[in-house]
């Protein structure tokens, strides 16, 4: 399976459900977005916790000199008993992540009905696998993109999509989001949207992509290797933008809730293949009517945001 194409993750989010508070909108977020995010304390300490559990877990792999294939089962392993979950869950958790997914491609009305008939039997075909079991089923080469994605000890908080090999896989590290007690389930949620995006995007399907292509280019003029990213961000937004209109939320709410996502954005650079966060987290929701509409911002005029249908500013 050596030789595959390969996409690493982007953004993340927070969901934490309450009472909605109209007119409460939050006027940093409105403001800039990327600074209301990047500034959160919340997400960083959220992100500590996580981060402090894997290190323990890595201690613990640490103690036993084998490969790197039994060293991420080992952590894979700790992290199912110490957190009391089972791989079943977590397949679990993907199927609902393919299902909201699918519901946003449907509800959009830009994309064909071609399209859309197209994009859900390519989605159909993911499977969803842990780095252990990715690890295993190929050689070297996968070990390889094992060690780059997930760190040599497997603890990042990452995934990445092999499309030849029609899989999502998941670091080992990225289990531990799913921990009750620390309340993040939603960071891996927006990990594996994400990671969906990549298969039906502008690499898979250039003809949807037309006029979100077009106007994205006409608004920031980004390399066209960018362009895979910024698509896989707009299509797992649009997943959030329909989870969030259906929960009883405050808007300040909204706001903390992106915030404790999209924060795992802020110290990225620009790339070969990606935009810096800070565009992202600005493109991505602060220019998003939906996101401004939930977020309580009172705005004249509509931003500017590129979709599936073209640009959204008059």
């Amino acid at each position: 399976m050596g030789g595959f194409r390969r996409f690493g993750v982007v953004a993340t989010v927070i969901l934490a459900w309450g009472p909605r508070a109209e007119g409460a909108g939050d006027s940093s977020f409105c403001q800039s977005a990327a600074h209301a995010v990047c500034s959160e304390t919340n997400a960083r300490q959220a992100v500590e916790s996580v981060t402090a559990f894997n290190r323990e877990i890595v201690f613990e792999t640490r103690r036993t000199d084998t490969s790197l294939e039994k060293r991420i089962w080992i952590f894979e392993g700790l992290a199912y008993r110490r957190l009391g979950l089972s791989r079943n869950q977590l397949e679990s958790f993907f199927e609902r992540q393919r299902a909201d997914f699918l519901e946003a491609l449907e509800r959009n009305p830009a994309l064909t009905r071609s399209d859309a008939a197209a994009m859900r039997k390519t989605l159909s075909r993911v499977k969803f696998v842990t780095a252990g079991e990715y690890s295993a089923a190929g050689g070297s080469a996968e070990q390889g993109e094992v060690i780059r994605h997930c760190r040599s000890d497997g603890s990042a908080l990452n995934a990445f999509v092999d499309p030849e090999f029609h899989a999502i896989v998941v670091c080992p590290g990225s289990i531990s989001l799913l921990g009750s007690a620390f309340g993040v389930s939603a960071r891996f949620e927006r990990m594996v949207l994400h990671e969906l995006g990549h298969f039906v995007n502008t690499d898979f399907f250039p003809s949807a992509f037309r006029s979100f292509e077009a106007c994205v280019r006409e608004q920031d003029d980004l390399d066209p290797t960018m362009l895979s990213e910024v698509s896989a961000d707009y299509l797992s937004v649009e997943v959030l933008v329909l989870r969030l209109s259906r929960a009883d939320i405050s808007e300040s709410g909204v706001t903390s809730e992106l915030a404790l996502g999209f924060s795992g954005l802020c110290n990225t650079l620009w790339g070969d293949s990606h935009p810096s966060g800070a565009y992202r987290i600005s493109r991505t929701l602060g220019e998003h009517p939906a996101i401004r509409e939930l977020a309580g911002c009172a705005d004249e005029e509509p931003r500017l945001s590129c979709t599936l249908g073209g640009s959204t500013s008059p």
